[in-house]
């Protein structure tokens, strides 16, 4: 009995210690135009379902690599690319009846998400976007 309260204590130990090591930063070189998100769904039965997070930014990135978001239970890779005239950072999530929640390295809302970027020592940060709103979903034919 005493070596399993020591496991369970060790690894709440071990838990807090990992989230004591993320480092969540109050501000980018960059500044987050109106970030949003919007559902797309399939024109056929068999087409998947999908998210899209799209984080419009002005200014420049300086040193820093923005690399992945965490979003609603999901992880992925930002890719960079031009829309409507602005620099975005943007993702793509395939919703799937059997996926598995990806926990967030810190709590956060249905209406934040976390960005991780790494600055150019490779040292690996994060930073909080605090709303995300949703816009009108996207029905493909």
């Amino acid at each position: 009995m005493r070596y399993l309260l020591g496991l369970i204590l060790g690894g709440v130990f071990v838990s807090c210690a990992i989230h004591s090591q993320i480092k969540v930063v109050d501000n980018l070189p960059i500044d987050f135009v109106k970030p949003f998100y919007k559902m797309i769904y399939p024109g056929d039965k068999e087409g998947d379902k999908e998210m899209l997070l799209v984080l419009a930014y002005e200014g420049e990135l300086n040193d820093i690599t923005l690399d992945s978001v965490y979003f609603r239970g999901y992880h992925q890779k930002l890719t960079e690319k031009v829309r409507s005239g602005y620099k975005v950072f943007q993702a793509k999530f395939k919703l799937m009846a059997n996926h598995k929640f990806i926990e967030c390295p810190v709590d956060i809302s249905n209406e934040q998400a976390l960005i991780s970027f790494s600055d150019k020592t490779g040292l690996k940060q994060y930073y909080l976007v605090p709303k995300v709103v949703e816009e009108k979903p996207v029905y493909r034919p």
